[in-house]
Order: structure tokens, then C-alpha cells, then sequence
């Protein structure tokens, strides 16, 4: 799997959540340490993405190796 460039920030991803929701990500990325929601956000959906993947890629690789 291809490593990601965080670096090079040239899209946008926008998303409206509820103030509940907000206040949630704010406490989980302040205590996770990260310098604002939106990095935290895009570090933590890149994880996810990227377990997916990796997960996907089993199943199908045993699914047409058997």
C-alpha cells in the first residue's frame, strides 16, 4: 500500500457536523494532542482508510487464493 504525502495539502474535505459532534473531535484532539480538529480528523480517516484497505485486500487475496 502507498505511503500518504501529508504534506501536500492541495484538496479540501469539508463536512457539517452537530455541536455535539464538534465538541466530541475538539476533547479527543486536544487530549490526542494534535495542533486542531481538522488535523486530527484527516490523520484519523487516513488510519481508518488505510486499515480498510488492508483489510479488503486480505479478503480478497484468501478469497482467490482458495
Amino acid at each position: 500500500m502507498a505511503t500518504i504525502d501529508v504534506t501536500q495539502k492541495t484538496e479540501r474535505v469539508v463536512s457539517r457536523v452537530s455541536p455535539d459532534a464538534k465538541a466530541l473531535l475538539e476533547q479527543a484532539a486536544s487530549w490526542a494532542g494534535f495542533s486542531s480538529v481538522n488535523q486530527f480528523i484527516v490523520q484519523s480517516a487516513i488510519r481508518e482508510a488505510e486499515r480498510i484497505m488492508r483489510q479488503e485486500q486480505v479478503i480478497r487475496l484468501s478469497a482467490r487464493d482458495t
